[in-house]
C-alpha cells in the first residue's frame, strides 16, 4: 500500500507495483514524470514491485538513484523486528546489502522534501524499455538568494553500487561558502 503520514512521509510497500510506486512518486515531484514513463517497459512496470527493485541492488537499476537523491528510507522487517536504513547505505558491493539472514524490504519512506531542484536522468541505448547504462538523482536546495544549501547527487551505472557523489556535494557546497565570503 502507498500512504502518505502525518509527517508528510511517503511511505510505498515494497510489493507496490513500479507502476503505482512511480505515480505516488510523480505526482509529488512531476520533474520525475519522464523517468517513470521510461523506466522498464508497461508489462514491467505493472508486474514488478519497487521493493525488488531496490533490493535486487542492479548498479544500473533506475529507483536507487532517484531515491537515495530523494533521502529515502527503506525499512526492514524480520519476523516482528523492524529497523530503518537509508538507502544510501543499503548498497555494500556489487549486488550486496544490508540485509541480515531472513530479514526483507518492507518499505520505502520517502520523507517530505525541502529542495528547490529535482532532477533525474536515465542514458540508454533506446529512449524507453531499455536498462539504464547511466542513471542519476539530483537533488539540490537553495536559499532565498539563490545560494546552494543542501545537496543529493545519486548515480547508477558508475561502479559496483550506486552511489552519492560526496565530493561533488562538497564542492558545490564549498563553492557556495566562497561566493557567500565574497559577498560579505
Amino acid at each position: 500500500r502507498i500512504e502518505i503520514r502525518a509527517d508528510g512521509t511517503l511511505a510505498i510497500g515494497a510489493g507496490v507495483t513500479l507502476e503505482a510506486a512511480w505515480g505516488a512518486l510523480a505526482r509529488r515531484h512531476p520533474e520525475l514524470t519522464e523517468m517513470w514513463l521510461r523506466f522498464a517497459s508497461p508489462p514491467v512496470r505493472h508486474a514488478g514491485t519497487l521493493g525488488g527493485n531496490l533490493a535486487n541492488g542492479s548498479p544500473i537499476g533506475d529507483g536507487p538513484p532517484v531515491l537515495i537523491a530523494l533521502d529515502a528510507t527503506l525499512l526492514l522487517q524480520c519476523g516482528s523486528r523492524e529497523r530503518r536504513i537509508r538507502l544510501d547505505a543499503f548498497y555494500l558491493d556489487y549486488m550486496k546489502n544490508a540485509l541480515e539472514p531472513g530479514e526483507f524490504v518492507r518499505a520505502v519512506e520517502v520523507p517530505p522534501s525541502d529542495f528547490t531542484t529535482l532532477r533525474a536522468y536515465k542514458l540508454s541505448k533506446r529512449f524507453d524499455s531499455d536498462i539504464s547504462g547511466l542513471s542519476c538523482g539530483l537533488a539540490i536546495t537553495l536559499d532565498a538568494l539563490g545560494v546552494i544549501t543542501a545537496a543529493r547527487l545519486a548515480f547508477g551505472g558508475m561502479a559496483a553500487v550506486v552511489k552519492r557523489a560526496a565530493h561533488a556535494e562538497a564542492a558545490m557546497l564549498e563553492l557556495t561558502c566562497r561566493r557567500a565570503r565574497l559577498r560579505d
